[in-house]
């Protein structure tokens, strides 16, 4: 072997590893302090980051025991939401009002405020395969099996939680590795929401949803981050380590929330944010009855268009009661009014749901296939119609708006400033009164990261 390796002029050697991590590990970082009992809202549970090594964010998750306490004997188990509501996308991360993390020179990195429109706008986002299978894992509904509905859980009694980070902000959205100098002496805030208002209370050993007792708290306990830690090999850190001279970009999407009370049948919903790209605009209906501790019917379910709709026996089956669209520095989104539920599903899948291009094994010209992620709204959870009935809805019923200019190619979003202001326009909205509205705009933020500082922009 050795004569004919030389004479063919050839050298054996084992292959080098195309892998450029050396080590992974996972770590439990805890919350400080570890345990918060009888907790009624707006508690602070705070993190600090002090890995020094990248994080894997696809793989890392809070974790806690949550328990639910009511000296109520006959509140025996609750659910975070009402089985009706397939869509309204309740988990547990109803009991999380607002989250912000602070890099480690102060900054505000990203700042979100959930107020009841993140959870329902994923559900047009994921598969049905992410929602069975991560979904349940955080307490949603099980759509591949509709009659369980949402998992049941005791009273007075710990249950372990697992949420991916994913499911907390956009930032950890990746399959990105995320640089030690972005998140390390960062500090991570997550605010709790008021339990009463955020669970399904049942009476005894039955279906039957109750009034949620006044005394009802929650207790959270061995409260940590699992980090999936990764450490690259000398050579590729030096490289990267490099390119902290000029700053190393990591983009990630955003959103802000807002809430309006509306106050006539026409009106005008004005969101003042400045962003060099935002890609979409999502509004929700919600009831304000529910705002009541003693509501029994749902946590964060939108309101359906039957709910929406003035009651006038010769309107269209399809018809929403009411016009609406986003306007942008004068420019109509779009540029007709939407009065229908077609109308509105159509602009709203193709705000939140992204559609891929066709090829030569999967023809698809019009786009309208979606390729990436089904989404978990069909037509029939958004607008049920039957011979008695109309604009039936599942708790997921909302309007979106792309801003894109072009929604088959990315970060190709408007820019807002101060002086350009992001309007809703709705015109004969009957049942304003009843009603508060949602709005969730998504925008582009890039994180700079230099040796010993991070800037954010969007």
């Amino acid at each position: 072997m050795d004569n004919v390796l030389q004479i063919n002029n050839l050298d054996f050697t084992t292959p080098e590893g195309a892998c450029a991590v050396r080590a992974t590990r996972r770590s439990n970082t805890k919350a400080f302090p570890t345990q918060y009992d009888n907790c009624i809202g707006n508690e602070k549970i705070e993190f600090l980051f002090n890995t020094g090594t990248y994080i894997d964010p696809a793989k890392s998750s809070l974790v806690f025991k949550l328990r639910v306490n009511s000296s109520n004997g006959v509140f025996i188990k609750y659910s975070f939401d009402n089985y009706l509501y397939q869509n309204s996308g309740a988990s547990v991360l109803n009991l999380i009002s607002e989250i912000y993390h602070e890099s480690k020179d102060g900054s505000l990195m990203y700042k979100q405020n959930y107020v009841n429109i993140m959870q329902t706008t994923r559900e047009y986002i994921v598969s049905n395969a992410w929602k069975n299978n991560v979904g349940t894992l955080i307490g949603g509904f099980a759509a591949d099996n509709p009659t369980f509905g949402y998992q049941d859980f005791a009273t007075n009694r710990d249950v372990s939680i697992n949420i991916p980070l994913s499911c907390l902000a956009d930032i950890f959205s990746t399959r990105s590795l995320m640089h030690p100098n972005l998140l390390s002496g960062s500090k991570l805030t997550i605010i709790l929401s008021n339990p009463k208002l955020n669970i399904i209370a049942y009476n005894g050993g039955t279906t039957t949803p109750m009034a949620v007792p006044a005394d009802t708290t929650v207790s959270l306990s061995n409260i940590g981050l699992n980090l999936q830690q990764v450490e690259l090999y000398d050579g590729i850190e030096a490289v990267i380590k490099s390119s902290l001279l000029g700053g190393i970009k990591y983009p990630f999407y955003n959103v802000y929330n807002s809430k309006y009370e509306p106050t006539s049948t026409s009106f005008t919903f004005n969101i003042q944010f400045a962003a060099s790209i935002v890609t979409y605009l999502a509004i929700k209906f919600y009831p304000r009855q529910r705002g009541a501790v003693t509501d029994l019917e749902s946590t964060v379910a939108s309101a359906s268009i039957e709910e929406l709709s003035p009651t006038v026996s010769n309107l269209d089956d399809n018809s929403l009661g009411f016009s609406i669209r986003a306007r942008l520095n004068g420019k109509a989104y779009p540029n007709y009014q939407i009065t229908t539920a077609p109308q509105a599903y159509l602009n709203t899948i193709q705000a939140l749901t992204p559609i891929s291009h066709s090829d030569t094994q999967n023809v698809d010209p019009l786009q309208n296939i979606n390729h990436l992620g089904s989404g978990c709204v069909p037509y029939s959870n958004y607008c049920f119609n039957t011979t008695t009935t109309t604009g039936q809805a599942k708790g997921g019923f909302i309007v979106a708006f792309s801003l894109e200019k072009n929604r088959d190619i990315g970060l190709s979003g408007k820019s807002t400033t101060a002086s350009k202001t992001i309007s809703i326009e709705v015109d004969g909205f009957t049942k304003y009164e009843l009603f508060d509205m949602y709005a969730q705009l998504q925008y582009l933020s890039v994180a700079t990261i230099f040796e010993n500082n991070v800037i954010i922009s969007k």
